[in-house]
């Protein structure tokens, strides 16, 4: 006896919807795996390089670090996710190459740029200012003069500094170390960073401490230092030794003796 068409019409409905349900099924887990690939491919680490008007000064905020090389021809290339290279934004303007997130990141996740590295090399470095919490890598500084600042919590390492007059000054939490020669330094620490300089040969120098940061340095001729705050400086070498002290830091000279007005 054939079956009633009604009982095929039934049929043929659950065949379709179990058809339409498996495509959708399918077309969710391929719309899933692209996805799954599109973010895989936002977080993998690539390389950017840019094309900018030469600089002489770098300023730098945010958690990104920072690789200096000196000599040969300028160049800047970032290193880490595309997400974070998007965001990133690197300028030069009046000789000053800025790296710093793109306005309106600011409250945003800034450990996108932890895994941030910016690789520079110049013929010349004057001035660098660090507000961020990024470490800084110098290989070699040469020239007349240059100056480094930190008011961030982010650190600083120059290996080799040569130049007639250095100014190093720290109104945050970071850290710099630097060694070589100077004809003249200038520290000043208001903040709670350090500036470790025992391996930075300076003839003559100039040295405040205003808050709880220390300072060390090798100081060949004079010192003239003030602490007005709870930091010690050390300074080693043969250098005579100008103390003014008000602060409860101590001060240490290695030289020929010190004159304190206290």
């Amino acid at each position: 006896m054939p079956a009633p068409r009604n009982a095929f019409r039934k049929r043929e409905i659950a065949f379709a919807l179990g058809m339409g349900a498996l495509a959708a099924g399918g077309a969710a887990a391929t719309l899933a795996v692209l996805h799954d690939d599109e973010r895989t491919e936002h977080h993998a680490p690539m390389t950017r390089d840019y094309r900018l008007a030469p600089f002489e000064q770098i300023s730098v905020s945010g958690p990104q670090d920072l690789e200096i090389t000196y000599g040969g021809t300028t160049s800047v290339q970032a290193e880490g996710s595309a997400e974070a290279l998007n965001q990133l934004e690197v300028t030069v303007k009046d000789g000053k190459l800025s790296i710093k997130p793109k306005a309106g990141f600011f409250g945003g996740n800034f450990a996108l740029f932890d895994d941030v590295t910016v690789h520079i090399s110049l013929p010349d470095l004057k001035q660098i200012e660090l507000a961020g919490s990024g470490d800084v890598q110098i290989d070699r500084i040469e020239g007349k003069s240059f100056a480094a600042s930190i008011s961030g919590s982010g650190s600083m390492a120059i290996e080799m500094l040569k130049v007639e007059y250095a100014n190093l000054n720290i109104t945050g939490s970071g850290d710099l170390t630097a060694a070589g020669t100077a004809g003249e330094t200038q520290i000043d620490v208001a903040g709670s960073g350090e500036v470790d300089a025992g391996e930075l040969h300076s003839t003559t120098a100039t040295i405040a401490v205003g808050r709880s940061g220390n300072v060390s340095l090798f100081v060949d001729r004079e010192a003239e230092v003030s602490v007005t705050g709870s930091g010690d400086v050390n300074i080693s070498g043969g250098g005579h030794c100008s103390v003014t002290q008000t602060g409860s830091g101590d001060v240490s000279c290695a030289g020929y003796g010190a004159d304190r007005d206290d």
